[in-house]
């Protein structure tokens, strides 16, 4: 509700694809890509007011890439991005506008 005073929520990611990458037009790499992502929040509000509410946000944020080749195309290996694992603190703020 965008009377509520607080808010909190819990966001979970598990996506398992292939990747293209594209020179004019045509494929010329492809990769697997896993992504595991987990993000955790709290925000705070004064409610609605004049048809507005505004809520400020923190949280924390985990986020898992996993890349992998495909095929046995030695071409493609260079292409490939680096895994990563990312692990952060955040903060943000949101409006919202009533417009019934």
């Amino acid at each position: 509700s965008l009377n509520s005073t607080g808010a909190h929520g819990v966001s979970v990611l598990d996506n398992d694809q292939v990747d293209s990458l594209y020179e004019n037009g045509e494929i010329m790499a492809q990769f697997g890509h896993r992504a595991e992502t987990f993000e955790i929040f709290r925000g705070w509000s004064k409610g609605l007011t004049n048809g507005w509410a505004k809520r400020f946000l923190v949280g924390l944020a985990y986020d898992d890439h996993q890349f992998s080749p495909v095929s046995n195309d030695p071409a493609a290996a260079p292409l490939i991005p680096e895994n990563r694992t990312l692990v952060y603190p955040f903060v943000g703020f949101e409006v919202f506008e009533v417009c019934f």
